[in-house]
């Protein structure tokens, strides 16, 4: 199984907002991406980021840059929280030898 992930492939981010053990809606969402060469992209729920049921939520990220992202959801009002993650990516596939 191969669990690269590659310039152009997308990748399911995901971030889940708990008071307790229950999950919450938080009263706003926000997902922030930070590149690789320092670029900060943010996206905000229900306009870019989608929800899955109450306290999960989503954004279908496209790869742009090899190297490593870092990315976080931030939820505030009724569930405070930040959720921090990151993957690395690479330029390509590996070349198939001969």
């Amino acid at each position: 199984m191969n669990n690269q992930i590659n310039i152009g492939d997308i990748v399911t981010l995901t971030g889940t907002f708990k008071v307790g053990s229950t999950l919450t809606d938080p009263t706003t969402v926000t997902l922030r991406v930070q590149l690789p060469d320092g670029t900060v992209v943010e996206y905000t729920y229900p306009a870019t980021v989608s929800k899955t049921s109450t306290g999960i939520f989503y954004k279908d990220y496209t790869v742009t840059q090899a190297g490593l992202h870092t990315y976080w959801f931030i939820g505030t009002g009724a569930c405070v929280a930040r959720e921090p993650r990151s993957f690395v990516a690479q330029e390509g596939p590996p070349a198939v030898s001969p």
